[in-house]
Order: C-alpha cells, then sequence, then structure tokens
C-alpha cells in the first residue's frame, strides 16, 4: 500500500492565457483523450486558451514547500518577457470550488465508498452554451455535452480510479 501511494499522481492543468494552475484528477497521458471527461471539459472552459498539461508525484504536490517550488518553474514558464510575476486573483480557484463542494457531498454521504449519487445528473458540471452551439451548428442535446462531474473531485473518486485502473493494468 505504501508503494501504491508513493506512485500516485496528480495532473497540472495550465492555462498560460490566465495565469493559472489547477490540480486535477490523474488520467494516464496514454489512456484515449475522448474518455478523459475531466480534460475535455476545462479545454471547453478555455476555448482559445492557450494551455498546458503536465504530472507531478501526489507527494510531491502535497507539500507546501515542493509545491511552491513546482508552481514557481511552471510560472517561470509561463511567463513572457515583461509580463508580471504571479498567477493573478484566481489562482486554483475553480479547482479548489469544485472540490470543496465535493468534499462537503461526501461529508452528507458519511463519507462513503459507494456512492448512490454518483455521477448522477444533478452532479454535472458543464456551462451552458446551448445558443453557442446552436449558433455554430453543434448539438445541443444534453447528452453531446462533456460529462465531468463534481463527483470527479470528491475523496472518493480516487477509490474508484485506482480499482479501475486496476482492473485495466494500469497499476500494479
Amino acid at each position: 500500500m505504501a508503494g501504491e501511494d508513493a506512485d500516485k499522481r496528480v495532473r497540472l492543468f495550465v492555462c498560460r492565457t490566465e495565469q493559472s494552475i489547477q490540480e486535477i484528477p490523474f488520467y494516464p497521458f496514454n489512456a484515449p483523450p475522448e474518455h478523459d471527461d475531466t480534460r475535455n471539459y476545462l479545454l471547453q472552459l478555455h476555448a482559445g486558451h492557450v494551455v498546458d498539461w503536465g504530472d507531478v508525484l501526489e507527494s510531491q504536490w502535497n507539500n507546501p514547500q515542493l509545491r511552491v517550488q513546482i508552481t514557481k518553474e511552471i510560472v517561470q514558464q509561463m511567463k513572457a518577457p515583461g509580463e508580471a510575476e504571479g498567477l493573478g486573483a484566481e489562482f486554483y480557484s475553480i479547482k479548489a470550488t469544485f472540490k470543496e463542494d465535493a468534499f462537503q457531498c461526501w461529508r452528507r454521504h458519511n463519507r462513503t465508498t459507494d456512492c448512490g449519487d454518483w455521477h448522477a445528473d444533478n452532479k454535472r458540471l458543464f456551462i451552458d452554451t446551448r445558443e453557442d452551439r446552436k449558433e455554430i451548428g453543434l448539438s445541443v442535446k444534453t447528452s453531446d455535452r462533456p460529462n465531468t462531474y463534481l463527483c470527479d473531485f470528491c475523496p472518493m473518486a480516487s477509490i474508484r480510479q485506482s480499482k479501475i485502473g486496476k482492473a485495466k493494468g494500469w497499476h500494479n
């Protein structure tokens, strides 16, 4: 079990346009991107922005000193000559809000590891872009929208991801 924790990773979504970094659930880079709902949702939110992806060991990211160091390296790479330093006032805001809301939901469900609300429609995260989609000729059906859920930011999500990864042979 300790070896598994040592190898756990988190992904970092970097928006150079907004100068922001968001920690998001890990998804293997060699897995099909069309099934990566978190990625697809963020790309929709940041349409037209310059974005990058990365991943780090969860143990490093959760260490406050190392997080500062990692963040400084990312910021240094994001900066263009003459740009102000820093990531701006909205640093981590979207991810932090999702994580807080998911944690409150998980507590309401008595910290379950088998949630009856897992990926329920009322937990789905999407931007209401029906008018924009209609205007450019895209489908406006709910089923054609991103499938990212508040559940993906819940502590229970890592348990589920671990089980799925083991079943598919992604983890030892």
